[in-house]
């Protein structure tokens, strides 16, 4: 591997994805995100939306030129993985300015150990079970209630360093959850459930009063809130309404894009 201050260029042959697919849900477990979102555990970002610091994690000589970094950008670090397909896409995506740069950094020196980790994973296959015997039929009946036009397929990246609630965003081939698949599969419908009402939510707004609108403030916050809450709980209500009581107890709790005092 390269020295840290170079960082480590993409690999022409990366590790494999594990998946099982179904017609509407998808499940992998993606190396680059794994690396991303372990390098962003490390970063304690206080309130910010961005935010994924597990304090249990130790000190690393990056963590604050790369902290800096964020702070001086713009851009949601948080979803780079998402929106990249693999580890050359978000190696490229990150770009060449002070926020790239440390993050390509942080990944070079990151890329050995959590390589071991990814490899060493010998569970994926028994959360794999878990998720498609206990978790997916919930889903899908949500995610009928929550898009009857059909929505778009969702692929699901297992990331065991996503100790809290979920990250997503949507690309052309469909919507993107990074979640942990550890969680009892209770809590997993409730957080995915949450992430998918949000993003109905937002469609909603967007239908109604033009794209982008109340991102600004132009709409007050506790709106899109409430239409997240109110969806959750129809659709939760359709797909497993003893699990109603769980998500309003979560909702306190860092669910889906950030740390939560109500819904995000």
């Amino acid at each position: 591997m390269k020295a840290e201050s170079e960082g480590v260029t993409p690999r022409a042959s990366e590790p494999a994805i594990g998946s099982r697919d179904s017609d509407a849900i998808r499940v992998h477990r993606p190396f680059h995100a794994w690396l991303h979102f372990d390098v962003l555990s490390h970063v304690d970002l206080g309130g910010s939306p961005t935010s994924l610091h597990d304090a249990e994690r130790p000190w690393r000589p990056w963590i604050s030129p790369l902290r800096a970094a964020i702070r001086a950008s713009e851009r949601r670090v948080d979803r780079l993985a998402l929106q990249a397909v693999n580890y050359t896409a978000m190696h490229h995506a990150a770009g060449d300015d002070a926020l790239g740069q440390a993050l390509r950094h942080a990944w070079g020196v990151e890329y050995a150990r959590v390589s071991k980790a990814w490899q060493a994973d010998d569970d994926y296959g028994g959360r794999l079970e878990r998720f498609w015997q206990r978790v997916a039929g919930v889903i899908g009946v949500c995610r009928r209630l929550l898009w009857p036009d059909g929505g778009q397929p969702l692929l699901l990246l297992d990331v065991p360093s996503l100790t809290g609630g979920a990250r997503s965003v949507e690309r052309d081939d469909g919507r993107v959850m990074a979640v942990d698949l550890r969680r009892p599969p209770a809590e997993l419908i409730c957080r995915i459930v949450h992430d998918d009402a949000r993003a109905a939510a937002d469609r909603a707004v967007d239908a109604r009063y033009g794209v982008g609108y109340g991102r600004d403030g132009a709409l007050p916050p506790m709106s899109l809130d409430a239409a997240t809450i109110d969806r959750a709980e129809q659709a939760l209500a359709a797909g497993a309404p003893e699990l109603v009581g769980l998500y309003r107890r979560l909702r306190g709790q860092p669910m889906a894009h950030s740390t939560m005092t109500a819904c995000d």
